[in-house]
């Protein structure tokens, strides 16, 4: 370095990777809760230092809302993504499904640190985060009614069920242990994230086209049921 050219202070001296400090504050916060949680461990996770943090964030909460952004922000693009394209509904809620299941299974702390924000009324979901949950939630409910008005969807209230897909996603992970002791397994493993992916589908669909109907059409490969008639 050049003995004329200082760094002004409090400058890290290398870039920290954006997505690998989410991704340790995401695990810290969710293991230790925002209470217990630490900057200086979620710099050891990532190799950095607590100033490097500071530097970049400002302050744990600001960390934690970043990383709850992060989370929410993914998963409103996977909604906004399968609603875009020419396809019937059932393949924008198939794609839904697969999408949300799979990045939940890459990310399982997410769907754990998320629930017990909102359950808690964290900072997150009672500050700067709710518009963010309330943005996604709309966009899943106008997925939803897209859905019906084309006559894929049976009629009801996409506001009520556009809360019951979310829950379908997110609480299988958040309460993971649980839920791998009750079936024998590990939720990560290959094998039961398959099985996850095919029951939301299925569940899924039972919900907006009636169970007998849903099966039908998967057990068929039909990806668009007939259109129904409005009354």
């Amino acid at each position: 370095m050049n003995p004329g050219h200082r760094r002004p202070r409090g400058r890290p001296t290398l870039p920290l990777d954006k997505e690998r400090v989410l991704e340790a504050a995401c695990l810290v916060f969710a293991e230790d809760g925002y209470s217990g949680a630490s900057l200086a461990r979620i710099a050891r996770r990532v190799g950095a230092s607590k100033a490097a943090l500071l530097y970049h964030y400002g302050t744990k909460e600001k960390l934690y809302m970043a990383a709850l952004a992060a989370v929410v922000g993914e998963l409103h693009t996977f909604v906004a993504a399968a609603g875009r394209g020419r396809c019937d509904g059932l393949t924008r809620l198939d794609r839904l499904g697969k999408a949300v299941t799979g990045y939940l299974a890459s990310h399982p702390v997410a769907a754990k640190l998320l629930v017990s924000d909102i359950v808690l009324g964290g900072p997150f979901s009672r500050g700067p985060g709710r518009p963010i949950l309330l943005a996604a939630l709309n966009a899943t409910k106008a997925l939803l009614e897209q859905g019906m008005k084309e006559g894929a969807f049976s009629r009801g209230d996409a506001g009520q069920l556009a809360v019951s897909i979310a829950a379908l996603h997110l609480l299988y992970f958040a309460v993971g242990d649980l839920v791998g002791e009750f079936l024998a397994g590990d939720v990560l493993s290959p094998k039961l994230v398959r099985a996850r992916a095919k029951a939301v589908v299925a569940q899924a669909r039972a919900l907006l086209l009636g169970g007998g109907e849903a099966q039908a059409t998967l057990a068929s490969g039909r990806g668009k049921p007939q259109a129904r008639r409005k009354p």
